[in-house]
């Protein structure tokens, strides 16, 4: 049986369990933020309870820089931070986005996130996870 390279598979007898590669993205610039708390538990559920591959990329620790669509290829940024990133972003099947409600928008590092990768993003799977004090105010 032929697998797609973005799959994972365990043979167990004659059946084949494709494991999906689930990517936790989380947007918050606080520590111990309510929306990464929750990311992390999501991440966990679908490890254990279904047995999926997961990686948390986190925006506060891993730091992308202000995306520019005209920089030169040639310019000093932080290439680490971004090949950190787009070898996650290549690994995934799957995203789970998560951000605290700004203004009744995502964050601004989550939505710099989606600016330098909304090429790799095609036929991949999203969710989104949004945390507020808002009591439900949030229009994301």
């Amino acid at each position: 049986m032929q697998i797609e390279a973005n799959t994972s598979s365990t043979d167990l007898g004659n059946k084949q369990i494709l494991r999906t590669k689930v990517l936790g993205v989380a947007g918050s610039m606080r520590e111990n933020s309510h929306s990464t708390r929750t990311l992390r538990v999501l991440l966990q559920i679908a490890k254990e309870k279904y047995g999926d591959q997961t990686q948390l990329l986190d925006l506060r620790e891993t730091r992308l820089p202000l995306y520019n669509p005209t920089l030169e290829t040639n310019e000093s940024v932080d290439k680490n931070s971004i090949q950190i990133a787009s070898d996650a972003v290549k690994w995934a099947d799957a995203f789970i986005l998560a951000s605290p409600d700004y203004h009744g928008s995502m964050s601004g590092t989550m939505k710099n996130f989606l600016d330098y990768f909304w090429e790799e993003f095609a036929g991949k799977t999203f969710s989104y996870v949004c945390s507020s004090h808002e009591k439900g105010l949030t229009v994301m």
